[in-house]
């Protein structure tokens, strides 16, 4: 026997009810049932490659999976778990994807590092109060994390950084959407090959110096839904490879040469603001480049108080010479003519 598809009844207990050897066993699938929780027998199969058990009444894994050396696939998604032990993943070195969001978890206690395969960590809708980078560090294969919908207030690991410590990951995508944040604190400096980071609908105040120091990689930021008034950090700090800037629904109100540390920018979401000036400056150093080939940066003011007033239009003329197009903005050419008609 090779799989054992158990999914979809309303079993509450598989105790002593499973095999006692499956030398063979390579797939179970328990999902959908009412487990509270696992059999010990599962720790008896040596051959095991994938575990199903999303949607049951798991309140704890208790060591019961950790010594399934060849197990590729593990989905806990839907169940009761709270506590993750820093022993329940022990010998799980072969694990490339783990599946662990709508849950309750408040805590990860190092379980994660003995995962040197792990390709995908999804630990979203659980209760995390804080994470740290040290977490996942070592784990080279590691690409996609999902943090999101948790209760994220704090980012740790950046003392380690300080110490050059280094990760050894390649996180290339990060998700850390509908959290508490309210600052960085610098601790995403050891992601140098992330790609992908999401901020949305977090309390950020404030982008600092140091808070995007080594992110040489980043392709794609959305910070839209957060508290920022100001985005000069970005005309510092150089992410010579940011192709998207999402940075709606905050509270900026002027935009200077904010761009300047973007060069390769083709597309700025800053809908729904509180803008009432562009400065002239802010892409004069920006070149918008698709697969090496000179394209147009796209930059969005819709939902801001924007209205014509003296260099106004003067500064979208300017911008716009540089192989840029602006949405949202006020036609000022009428209240031009207006004026000097009246004249």
């Amino acid at each position: 026997m090779k799989w054992l598809f158990l999914n979809g009844n309303n079993i509450s207990s598989l105790e002593s009810q499973m095999p006692n050897e499956a030398l063979n066993l390579q797939l179970i699938h328990i999902a959908d049932n009412q487990l509270n929780k696992l059999p010990t027998e599962l720790n008896s199969y040596p051959n095991l490659a994938s575990l199903f058990l999303q949607n049951n009444q798991l309140k704890a894994l208790s060591g019961t999976i950790r010594s399934l050396k060849k197990l590729e696939r593990l989905h806990i998604t839907n169940n009761k778990i709270d506590t993750i032990l820093q022993d329940d993943f022990w010998d799980l070195e072969t694990l490339q994807d783990l599946q662990a969001g709508f849950n309750q978890i408040t805590a990860l206690n190092g379980s994660l590092l003995p995962l040197r395969s792990l390709g995908t960590l999804n630990l979203t809708y659980n209760h995390l109060p804080e994470f740290s980078l040290q977490e996942i560090k070592g784990l080279q294969n590691l690409r996609v994390v999902d943090l999101s919908h948790n209760s994220i207030k704090k980012l740790g690991g950046r003392k380690e950084l300080q110490n050059h410590v280094e990760l050894h990951t390649k996180v290339n995508e990060l998700r850390l959407e509908y959290n508490q944040l309210e600052e960085l604190g610098g601790a995403l400096g050891g992601l140098s090959k992330l790609q992908r980071l999401n901020l949305s609908h977090n309390y950020l105040q404030k982008i600092e110096p140091d808070d995007l120091i080594n992110l040489d990689d980043l392709r794609v930021l959305d910070i839209s839904y957060n508290l920022l008034t100001t985005l000069e950090e970005f005309s510092k700090t150089h992410l010579n490879k940011l192709e998207e800037l999402l940075a709606s629904n905050n509270h900026l109100a002027v935009v200077g040469p904010d761009f300047h540390g973007l060069p390769v920018l083709c597309y700025a979401d800053l809908r729904f603001n509180d803008i009432t000036d562009i400065d002239s400056e802010l892409a004069s150093k920006t070149l918008c480049k698709k697969f090496d080939v000179q394209n147009i940066l796209r930059i969005h003011f819709e939902g801001n108080p924007l209205i014509c007033k003296e260099g106004l239009m003067d500064s979208l003329t300017v911008i716009t010479k540089n192989y840029t197009e602006v949405y949202g903005v006020p036609d000022c050419s009428y209240s031009t003519t207006s004026s000097s008609e009246g004249e």
